[in-house]
């Protein structure tokens, strides 16, 4: 017996769908009308920027996809069986049909089994956290999952490749530098400490009081003097293993933590994300509300890691040198307190180095004969110190007296910045010197390697091999030393894998020109992202690659 099938509007199939978008597998095998191609059937739904691509087959046998916000216009009519019409009333408390019916309600019996459905790994109501996150992104623009930490900590977070509880990193003895308010942090539960803490916004309270290089007679409080914000995939809220606090997690009487989805939508995410003036009476409360909180009960992968947010152009290339450049890495100051670009008091005042140029000269016989620096600070005051050294090989700070420093002060506006401008003219002897440091207030805020500035030039060849892809270095150096460091290479690959090279070969061409040939199996160009070239395992270069090259 045939099945019966109820002729609908492409408008009221829309209305469905727009219900039932998550399970839109109960839609695939519909006949769908185009005016132009006829009859088609539907193959399947992808999700793409916020819509769903639809693809259809038509009776001639060719497939085209189609957006389902347009699909009103491209379409006149759907086939649908009055069977799955029925199931799909039977989910609705209203009797009346679904296709005539103006508003829509899902009955409790639909939530049970498919919102609230339990996927392995995730909190329940999974599919009504994604509907409302994605809500709470339109309306605020800058909701997301951040967490900041002081620059010195990136080494261990991204050697660790997780982030730790304050508990945890003390279990495993590593070293961190502590941004935190001590007098709050005392009252906090332990739960709490033993917990991975992130917010929902940039710019918190919190952050206000901690970031950047103070004054030295206000450092005895909490100090993050060179912040530095990680953000974090929205996945994280979905997680079985994530919890929320309505305000600062260690406000035990101010504040509730809980994990469903009622909690979460409870949450007065129109103080959290409150800007501008407070009333006196009203602050205690919006300024709580501000520092409301994600808190991990478990370590967090660094897969849920979407971007590395830098204050200043200085810290991202301080960043690249020590780290290799990574798409991730970015330059953002509006994600930092405004108390960096505006006066509120001494207490709040702050400097740090907004950028740098280095500028390395070389003598006849092709050794560092000076160095021209110029340093970018954001303010000048007395008790603000800069202090510029150069280290050997083994981290010892060479004295003073082998190098004659002439200094002199200028002042210029960068970007619409009025920035003050040290000049620095170094000259003597660099023979022992690996790296250039400058310090504000004894934080270290520039790291250069001068081997970086004895490689005039390097050439890269990708080319497929047997096994894998073989790459070929052409390098150009200025100071003949490096003809006697070690010279390696390895890659980043599209999935943040570092790969190491399966086979090596290093060749001398002249007093100018190395040759390093590389071979890495089991990967094709198409999934190398980073290529990081080193001498004496210090990274003098690092490429970002396009696709396509």
């Amino acid at each position: 017996m045939d099945e019966i099938v109820k002729e609908i509007s492409a408008k009221e199939f829309y209305e469905i769908f727009k219900r039932f978008k998550y399970f839109n597998n109960i839609f695939i095998g519909l006949e769908v009308k185009n005016k132009n191609f006829g009859l088609g059937k539907i193959q399947s739904f992808k999700k793409n920027a916020g819509d769903f691509l639809v693809t259809v087959k038509f009776l001639n046998g060719e497939f085209f996809n189609f957006s389902m916000k347009s699909f009103e216009i491209y379409f006149q009519s759907v086939r649908f069986p009055t069977k799955k019409l029925n199931v799909i009333n039977k989910w609705m408390q209203k009797k009346v049909s679904i296709v005539f019916s103006k508003k829509l309600f899902i009955s409790k019996r639909f939530k049970r089994r498919y919102f609230y459905q339990k996927k392995k790994g995730y909190k329940p109501a999974y599919f009504m956290f994604k509907t409302f996150i994605e809500q709470l992104r339109q309306k605020y623009k800058s909701f997301g999952i951040y967490h900041y930490t002081d620059f010195t900590n990136l080494e261990s977070i991204f050697k660790e490749g997780f982030l730790y509880s304050r508990v945890d990193c003390i279990k495993k003895g590593l070293q961190f530098t502590d941004g935190a308010d001590h007098n709050v942090l005392s009252i906090a539960p332990y739960d709490v400490k033993n917990k991975v803490r992130f917010y929902f916004r940039p710019n918190t309270p919190t952050l206000f009081e901690n970031e950047g290089i103070k004054l030295p007679a206000y450092i005895g409080k909490a100090h993050m003097p060179i912040p530095v914000c990680l953000l974090f995939d929205d996945e994280l809220i979905l997680l079985d293993t994530t919890e929320f606090s309505n305000g600062n997690a260690t406000s035990v009487k101010y504040t509730q933590i809980g994990c469903t989805y009622a909690f979460f939508k409870s949450m007065e995410w129109d103080l959290i994300f409150h800007e501008g003036y407070i009333e006196p009476f009203e602050r205690n409360k919006i300024v709580n509300r501000r520092n409301s909180e994600l808190l991990s009960t478990t370590p967090v992968s660094l897969k849920y890691l979407k971007k590395v947010i830098f204050r200043t152009k200085a810290d991202f290339k301080r960043a690249s040198n020590l780290f290799g450049m990574n798409k991730k890495f970015c330059v953002d100051i509006n994600y930092f307190s405004d108390k960096s670009r505006n006066y509120y008091s001494e207490e709040k005042m702050v400097n740090f180095i907004v950028d740098y140029e280095v500028d390395v000269y070389f003598n006849k016989q092709r050794r560092i004969s000076s160095i021209k620096l110029e340093l970018y600070s954001w303010r000048r005051h007395e008790d603000y110190k800069i202090e510029v050294r150069f280290l050997d090989k083994r981290g010892n700070i060479l004295p003073f007296g082998n190098f004659r420093i002439e200094k002199s002060l200028n002042i210029s506006t960068t970007d619409g910045m009025f920035l003050y401008v040290d000049l620095y003219n170094v000259k003597g002897d660099f023979s022992c010197a690996e790296k250039l440091e400058v310090l504000m207030n004894n934080v270290v805020c520039v790291e250069e390697f001068l081997d970086r500035f004895k490689v005039k030039d390097i050439k890269i060849n990708f080319n497929s091999c047997v096994n894998g892809i073989q790459i070929l270095f052409e390098v150009m150096i200025v100071d003949i030393s490096l003809l006697f460091s070690k010279h390696s290479a390895w890659l980043y690959t599209s999935n943040d894998e570092r790969k190491y090279p399966d086979l090596e070969e290093r060749k001398i061409i002249s007093f100018e020109k190395i040759l390093l040939k590389q071979e890495y199996y089991n990967i094709q160009k198409e999934d190398v992202e980073v290529i990081i070239y080193m001498v004496d395992n210090k990274i003098v270069k690092s490429i970002i690659v396009s696709k396509g090259e």
